[in-house]
């Protein structure tokens, strides 16, 4: 009963995973950069609009290597989440096997102490 619970909550916590992730990636595309290099280069204004092309490239380039680093990381966590999950579920199976054991146990302990007590009072009828 337990697994099944322990499943439907991995279930409902991927089902969420995909949607944030769907979220997110929505949110950051590909930026569209277009340089033109066929600017004259006697005037000033043209010296400063062909500096701040390639600072706007640079800082674009930048942006796309955060946006990698970004999605490692959420890749590293993603598997990091579900192997969490996957060992909370393998964890609350050997809690059940544990509890199932433990109670084995305890009836035989029981069982055996019941029998002993009952030699022991056959034994103790026979002396008397």
């Amino acid at each position: 009963m337990d697994v099944e619970v322990a499943n439907k909550e991995l279930i409902k916590q991927l089902v969420e995973r995909d949607r944030v992730e769907q979220n997110f990636s929505a949110l950051f595309q590909s930026p569209v950069v277009e340089i033109n290099s066929s600017l004259e280069t006697a005037s000033p204004l043209n010296e400063t609009i062909k500096r701040l092309k390639r600072e706007l490239k640079s800082k674009t380039d930048e942006v796309v290597k955060a946006r990698e680093i970004l999605l490692i990381k959420n890749r590293d966590s993603e598997r990091l989440r579900d192997e969490i999950i996957s060992l909370d579920i393998e964890n609350n199976v050997l809690r059940e096997q544990l509890e199932k054991v433990t109670s084995e146990y305890d009836a035989l302990v029981t069982r055996w102490l019941e029998k002993a007590q009952q030699e022991a009072d056959n034994l103790n009828e026979g002396l008397s």
